[in-house]
């Protein structure tokens, strides 16, 4: 492993950065670590307010062409979306003009092709304008995953969102009368919609594990929780999800559904009698500090969740939530 280049003083630091999990990362990172003389910042999507609610009334650039400009002693430093091409685009114009650069990637799965654009992600020719000169990971497992593809560009850096959880979640207190069950979604919906035509390629979708939920906490018998709390992933529009989840399943009379995008997550977790979830990031978290969380795929679906044992408790059927609700 190379010495990482976030453990000397940059010059001017540009910050390029989309999807929310990596702008968590990114954005505590910049608030906890003073490795810089200069920040700048260009920031789309979710990025936008997860930043500014962490470091202020941040000034945004409205383009790239800050990196012409930089020099030796710079870094532009991004996040790893799906969707959003800006931090590849960042990439591309820093190793153009010889800028050194990275990327912290926020998640275990899609390393492999993580760095090239949506439209040109099979074309192996374009990898060399693309691929960052330094690949930054928070943890072991990740370190384990990139390394092997990537060898010694791949470094280890300490997690500050993780850190910045634990301090907030050691501040709160559980609550005793926890009466909600929390679900925390993914978007699979969406990513079919945008890549696969709408076709379910896992065989399910949020709304299904939904149903699942629904159905479970309906002839649970003893049931002592009366509400079920949407967390929103933040690519979903809170109002499409709500009027989605009203038409695409028959919700029990007596179970309060409520969709909820503004209330703090980390309070959300600490509120909850149990927390249910695909593959959000957000479970992991909810793991860390202690909650009851679980990953669940249906019997029918094909999905095979990246998360290890160890980070979260994976299941196949809604029986081990009895003792919750």
């Amino acid at each position: 492993m190379l010495p990482s280049p976030l453990n000397t003083e940059i010059e001017s630091l540009v910050v390029v950065s989309c999807e929310a999990g990596g702008a968590q990362i990114l954005s505590s990172l910049i608030k906890n670590r003073k490795f810089y003389k200069k920040v700048s910042f260009y920031l789309q999507g979710p990025a936008i307010q997860i930043f500014k609610a962490k470091l202020g009334n941040i000034d945004v650039l409205s383009d790239l062409s800050i990196i012409e400009s930089l020099g030796k002693k710079d870094f532009v430093l991004v996040g790893r979306s799906l969707m959003c091409d800006i931090e590849k685009e960042a990439t591309k114009k820093a190793n153009k003009f010889h800028i050194p650069n990275g990327v912290f990637l926020d998640h275990w799965v899609n390393f492999d092709s993580f760095y090239m654009p949506t439209a040109i992600k099979n074309k192996k020719d374009e990898l060399q304008y693309y691929m960052p000169m330094h690949v930054f990971v928070g943890d072991d497992y990740a370190y384990d995953i990139a390394e092997k593809l990537y060898g010694d560009i791949v470094i280890l850096e300490s997690n500050e969102y993780f850190k910045d959880i634990a301090k907030q979640a050691a501040a709160l207190h559980i609550n005793a009368k926890a009466d909600y069950l929390l679900f925390i979604t993914d978007p699979l919906s969406i990513d079919n919609k945008i890549l696969n035509n709408n076709i379910k390629v896992f065989g399910f979708d949020e709304y299904d594990v939904l149903r699942d939920i629904f159905e479970y906490m309906d002839v649970a018998g003893g049931r002592r929780i009366q509400k079920v709390v949407v967390r929103p992933h933040p690519n979903h529009s809170e109002d499409e999800l709500r009027r989605n989840i009203f038409n695409k399943i028959n919700i029990p009379d007596d179970i309060e559904l409520i969709v909820d995008k503004g209330t703090d997550l980390i309070e959300q977790m600490m509120s909850a009698a149990v927390i249910v979830g695909i593959e959000s990031v957000a479970l992991v978290i909810a793991k860390m500090i202690h909650r009851p969380t679980y990953s669940y795929v249906p019997k029918y679906g094909t999905k095979k969740i990246i998360f290890t044992d160890k980070q979260i408790q994976k299941v196949r059927d809604l029986s081990i939530i009895e003792e919750f609700i």
